[in-house]
């Protein structure tokens, strides 16, 4: 009876353990994502003021959970190449990269879209006006959620 015992709490314990670590793995993996988008966002900046272009992000949330970095000219947006590898459109489909996680809302100037001028403002389109509120990205993994922030008029990207 004793040792019946001693594993039924070697058992329970075991399961509390894991299931502690998979919360803990669903919470880094939400938040890896949000790093890459973040990252990815900051890219497309960089790349306005290092190009003196205009450069922006597309994104499509879910069902899709996709997004995507071009460059501007105020008429066509043109995708540009992945830096990590040259011969690929920068498309990137969240959902295959980061399991269970989904873009949940955007809101950037009330639309789905970012631009930045060559001094890395934020504008809602090269052809529209300067975010006046902050943009947010919302990702989600089912219950945790996490949003990005697109600062108005300075530009500055982060995960609140």
């Amino acid at each position: 009876m004793v040792e019946l015992l001693l594993v039924v709490i070697m058992v329970t314990i075991i399961a509390i353990i894991g299931a502690v670590a998979y919360g803990s793995f669903r919470f880094q993996n939400l938040m890896a994502a949000a790093e890459k988008v973040t990252a990815d966002l900051r890219y497309a900046k960089n790349l306005a003021l290092t190009t003196n272009e205009w450069h922006g992000a597309a994104f499509q949330p879910a069902p899709a959970n996709t997004y995507n970095l071009y460059l501007t000219d105020g008429t066509n947006d043109t995708v540009i190449h992945d830096p990590e590898d040259p011969g690929r459109d920068f498309y990137v489909a969240l959902s295959n990269l980061y399991h269970g996680i989904t873009i949940n809302a955007v809101d950037i100037g009330g639309g789905q879209a970012v631009e930045f001028n060559p001094l890395g403002v934020p504008y809602t389109d090269q052809n529209g006006s300067v975010l006046t509120a902050n943009g947010t990205i919302t990702l989600s993994d089912g219950g945790t959620m996490v949003t990005i922030i697109i600062a108005a008029e300075t530009g500055r990207i982060y995960i609140q």
